[in-house]
């Protein structure tokens, strides 16, 4: 189990570029990637209920480009990892969120969630009672790319994220134009709040950054709800 401590921004999509360009001049260009998560959850949608976030994400080769990944159908490209991600309900203060994460890689042709791993003993105080395994279906998606970078900064180390792409669920679609600014290191929050806060401040100088703390499982939720009003 990690404990993910980050924070998000917003940014408009004609200032992608630059911001690329500051997180460059600021540390080390990781390349990009390509994801395709699905997220599971059950008809009465009990996870989210619970602020919990279930999905299999799908990352294909740079090569492969967004357009490419059919929203109905992904399997016209073959992954070369595939990963199942548990998060759990955490704290967020003041737009700084840290939850616990699990993450399990699959075997690059799967198609279905791996339940043992969430039979795991360590998985039953953050797993809500009440959902059973056979409820879980696949709800919506979230395809995008991520352009990644080490930053070390004020005597840490962070990851920043550019991803681009779209949540979709049933016939909608919402644009995906988000920065994240995550710490690699393992610690209390208290230890890292303001070079995290003070990043960001930076970046926000050149770039039109909207503090956000709706994540892209909750988008997805939005969109579903707003296809069954």
């Amino acid at each position: 189990m990690a404990t993910e401590i980050e924070i998000k921004y917003l940014f408009p999509a004609d200032q992608m570029a630059a911001l690329a360009d500051c997180l460059s001049a600021l540390g080390t260009n990781l390349g990009h990637q390509l994801l395709d998560n699905e997220y599971f959850d059950s008809d009465q949608q009990s996870l989210i209920q619970h602020r919990c976030a279930l999905r299999i994400r799908r990352q294909y080769a740079a090569t492969v480009a967004l357009s490419e990944i059919n929203q109905a159908n992904s399997t016209q490209q073959t992954p070369i990892a595939v990963e199942q991600t548990l998060k759990t309900a955490g704290q967020e203060v003041q737009g700084i969120f840290q939850r616990h994460e699990w993450n399990w890689p699959l075997a690059n042709d799967a198609r279905q969630l791996d339940l043992n791993r969430l039979q795991q003993t360590e998985i039953q105080p953050y797993w809500p009672a009440q959902v059973s395994f056979d409820q879980l279906k696949g709800v919506f998606r979230t395809i995008f790319e991520r352009q990644r970078w080490l930053i070390e900064w004020q005597g840490y180390q962070f990851e920043a994220a550019i991803d681009h792409g779209i949540v979709t669920a049933a016939n909608k679609t919402d644009q995906i134009n988000e920065l994240e600014l995550e710490w690699l290191n393992q610690g209390d929050l208290a230890d890292v709040e303001t070079p995290l806060r003070d990043l960001g401040r930076l970046l926000a100088e050149t770039i039109d950054l909207v503090p956000s703390s709706i994540s892209k499982a909750h988008r997805g939720y939005q969109l579903l709800q707003s296809n069954s009003a």
